[in-house]
């Protein structure tokens, strides 16, 4: 299949394909997906949220076949309580699969501590997510270094996979990294990295 994303925003090839949020592309960009990234919300979003995202080639899945997407979720900042990463499976601009939606840190909560919960989309009861949180080390982008170099660094990434059997049909992948409320840091942004999606 082919393993090709056009990429809106900020991203590039590390040697794989990377977006990270500081792209300054408006959440009302995805509008038309109607995709509900943060649920219950007690404030307004939409409008303060912006990043990057990137919509794969069409790609044929047969029946009896499994989409598999492998992404790491990387911030150079510490505490990315208001970063989101995402990934839907979509015909058209209808939503099949919410494949995940998560901070860098793994947590599916977005927001600080004491404030109320406040949760990002869960993966679609038939997708199969394994996530793990760990150290970024050796991951540098665009001159910005996701490792622990430092204090100020951030090193709560999360390496995931996700997998899903949709029913035979034309596939597309979107993936997107944003930040709410405002709160990007261009010079220590938080990034997607996806090293493959492939159909077996």
């Amino acid at each position: 299949m082919p393993n090709h994303l056009t990429i809106d925003g900020k991203g590039g090839q590390f040697p794989c394909f990377w977006l990270d949020n500081s792209g300054g592309k408006p959440w009302s960009d995805l509008a038309s997906y109607n995709f509900d990234a943060i649920q219950n919300a007690p404030y307004p979003w939409t409008g303060s949220t912006s990043g990057s995202y990137a919509l794969s080639d069409s790609f044929p899945v047969n029946a009896g076949q499994q989409v598999n997407a492998v992404a790491i979720l990387a911030t150079a900042h510490t505490k990315p309580f208001w970063d989101f990463g995402f990934a839907l499976l979509v015909q058209g601009t209808t939503v099949v699969d919410v494949l995940f939606a998560l901070r860098p840190d793994g947590s599916g909560v977005i927001g600080d501590v004491g404030l109320p919960i406040v949760r990002l989309a869960a993966p679609s009861i038939e997708v199969a997510v394994d996530s793990k949180t760990r150290n970024a080390v050796g991951i540098v982008l665009n001159d910005v270094n996701y490792g622990p170099v430092d204090s100020a660094s951030g090193n709560q990434s999360t390496y995931l996979s996700a997998t899903c059997a949709p029913a035979a049909g034309q596939y597309r992948i979107l993936f997107g990294i944003f930040a709410t409320l405002n709160t990007v840091n261009p010079a220590r942004p938080a990034a997607l990295i996806v090293p493959f999606f492939n159909v077996t």
